[in-house]
Formats: structure tokens, C-alpha cells, sequence
């Protein structure tokens, strides 16, 4: 006899769906109190900082130049995403970086880091591979 409570996988698209953004209730930091500190690089095309909130280290930044694209990665500790310190790393890397311009491409479900990418400045540039191209161009306000 087959189990009742058994439902069939989801597709995609009601994985996707079911997805909606909640704003975080974590209190939400200033850039001011966020501090990126410079790591080795073991690599000649890539950047790479530590991110500091406080005196606590909460996650990390690269930039790598990718097919001639300096694209940025933000990795946020799981217990202090929903703060915006993403938003003020993205933005800070960028600044510090030498790059021009600097690239981050996002999952189109990832609605925590595309909101993030919009307030330090990045716009959409496109797609790529199936995810969000997001472009940050310096002195571009």
C-alpha cells in the first residue's frame, strides 16, 4: 500500500515558487562598523579580503579575473547573513579593487544577493549561463 503522505518532487518552477524574500528581523549593520582586511593572494588574478563586523571575522570577498572580467564573490557567515554587511562588502571590494569594472553574477532565485549587488551600486548587464549579470562601474553613482 502506498504512503498517503508521500507527494510527488517538485518542479523548478514551484521550487522557485514557493521561494519568497523575507527581509531579515536581525538588526541590520552600518558600512561604517563593516572593515574588509586584505589576504594572501595565491594567485595573480586574484583578490581577496577578509570581512570584518566589529572585531568578528563574518565572511570573505574575491575577485578573480575571469575570461578577462573581474568578477566579485561575497561569502557571508550563515549566522550573521541578513544584516547587510553584503552590501557593504560588495561595494567596499569594488572600491578597493583596481578594476573599473567588476561583475557579479547572481542565481535569479538568490533575491538576498541581487538586493544586496542593487545597493552597493552594481545594474544589470545581462545574463550569463542562465543566472543575473550584475555590472559595478567606478565612479558611476
Amino acid at each position: 500500500m502506498a504512503n498517503p503522505k508521500r507527494k510527488r518532487p517538485l518542479s523548478p518552477s514551484e521550487k522557485q515558487r514557493q521561494k519568497v524574500f523575507k527581509p531579515s528581523t536581525l538588526p541590520r549593520v552600518s558600512s561604517h562598523d563593516i572593515v574588509l582586511i586584505e589576504g594572501k593572494q595565491n594567485q595573480k588574478n586574484l583578490k581577496y579580503w577578509h570581512i570584518y563586523y566589529q572585531t568578528l571575522r563574518v565572511g570573505k570577498v574575491f575577485i578573480a579575473v575571469i575570461r578577462e572580467k573581474a568578477m566579485i564573490t561575497v561569502e557571508i557567515n550563515k549566522k550573521y547573513q541578513g544584516m547587510g554587511i553584503g552590501r557593504a562588502a560588495f561595494r567596499k571590494a569594488s572600491e578597493l579593487s583596481q578594476f573599473d569594472e567588476v561583475f557579479a553574477l547572481i542565481r535569479k532565485s538568490n533575491a538576498a544577493s541581487i538586493k544586496a549587488v542593487q545597493f552597493a551600486g552594481f545594474h544589470l548587464a545581462g545574463t550569463e549561463n542562465g543566472q543575473l549579470l550584475y555590472k559595478w562601474k567606478r565612479n558611476e553613482k
